[in-house]
């Protein structure tokens, strides 16, 4: 029994000095945590601006495999359909065009593996072109990377929507880059082309519309995509 007696007064001695110590003038200093200075919450990323959000999905074009369809206006009382796909690590894009009305009404088809370029015209064999006459640029054969630095303004309409500007330099005896995905309109004189996008939520272009104001009339254009990552064959005809 001798360690029960032995505890008791040590519990009432330490009563005892606690009860003296609350009797006491002095004060038990408050916790740290109370005297520190609270830590300055870490401030919000500043949102993202329409342009670089698109800008940064454009340049997603020159990475990723992609595959594109294009409806609308070729050319005052002429139009387009066209569908293809690009692999920019390859440097290869492929795509038909076929154009209705019109003196250039027919189907054509058109391969680009780096600096080498094929067209076949309607049912007839592929041709590979002279050098001379290559003149789609190997790196950006579907005009998207010009397209994404002729872009002047942009305007965010909605969540990962924008419309805005670009200003086309006339091309001369060079292939132009619209339509989207089948570059083939040349242009005399520069021009400006309003534009709208919408994006995925994956912050990929989803669809691109153009508008091109022309003496003859406005012409439209609307280019979808999809595929993006998935495997592309390009090779070079028979």
């Amino acid at each position: 029994m001798k360690p029960r007696q032995t505890a008791l007064p040590v519990v009432a001695l330490v009563a005892t000095l606690l009860a003296g110590c609350a009797g006491s003038g002095s004060q038990a200093a408050p916790p740290a945590s109370v005297t520190g200075t609270p830590a300055a919450p870490s401030p919000s990323p500043a949102p993202q601006s329409a342009r670089d959000e698109l800008q940064a999905a454009l340049a997603l074009f020159r990475t990723s495999t992609y595959r594109y369809a294009v409806t609308g206006d070729y050319l005052p009382k002429e139009k387009i359909r066209a569908s293809g796909a690009h692999d920019p690590h390859a440097r290869a894009a492929t795509w038909t065009d076929k154009i209705t009305g019109g003196s250039e009404a027919g189907t054509n088809k058109q391969i680009v593996i780096g600096a080498d370029r094929y067209r076949a015209e309607g049912g007839a064999k592929w041709k590979h072109l002279a050098r001379t006459d290559a003149t789609i640029d190997a790196d950006d054969p579907d005009g998207l990377s010009r397209f994404a630095a002729s872009i002047t303004s942009t305007q965010r309409t909605a969540p990962h929507a924008f419309k805005g500007d670009l200003f086309v330099l006339a091309t001369g005896d060079k292939t132009g880059f619209l339509p989207l995905g089948a570059p083939s309109l040349q242009f005399p004189d520069n021009v400006g082309v309003q534009f709208t996008a919408a994006l995925d939520e994956q912050g990929r272009v989803r669809s691109i519309a153009i508008a091109l104001k022309t003496p003859d009339g406005t012409l439209h254009q609307n280019i979808t995509f999809s595929g993006y990552g998935e495997p592309v064959t390009i090779s070079k005809p028979a």
